[in-house]
């Protein structure tokens, strides 16, 4: 199946916000009203100056009919550079989501292709990303790999 991948813009702020709580629903399961309406907020804020400032791109992907059935984002950002890294330019995929009906088919590779290339457009040399279990094959074949050397910390 083809999609059609398209960029999001400010027009669709309303959109941008509904699709990434979908999203983090279908990441975290179901949150308390209070913690949601906090994230609302946050994101809300977030996206609000991230897509004024251009830091943070996001797409839609629409089927044949002209639904759209996933979405996914980018943020973009410079790091220190250095000799494996020279110019900083960096880009972390996130938010990568098809809804259900619509998974195997194609979309989510059509989605992180298109944000790839509009890294690589943006001179990102660093591109990257985190990963659900059930994602990491995918990612895989997309010619992500797992990377050592990071660390989370939780204090």
């Amino acid at each position: 199946m083809e999609y059609r991948i398209t960029a999001a813009s400010s027009d669709d702020f309303g959109e941008i916000v509904a699709w990434r709580m979908e999203a983090i629903e279908a990441v975290f399961g179901e949150a308390d009203e209070e913690m949601l309406t906090q994230l609302r907020a946050e994101n809300e804020r977030y996206l609000s100056e991230a897509l004024a400032a251009e830091s943070f791109l996001m797409c839609f992907a629409e089927n044949d009919e002209g639904k759209r059935i996933g979405c996914g984002g980018t943020v973009f950002h410079e790091e220190l550079p250095s000799p494996d890294f020279p110019h900083g330019r960096s880009a972390f995929i996130m938010n990568i989501y098809v809804r259900s009906e619509a998974r195997h088919q194609g979309a989510g590779s059509a989605i992180i292709t298109w944000l790839i290339d509009a890294a690589h457009d943006r001179g990102c040399e660093k591109i990257y990303l985190e990963s659900t279990i059930e994602a990491a094959p995918l990612y895989h074949k997309m010619g992500f790999h797992d990377a050592l050397g990071y660390m989370l910390y939780e204090g």
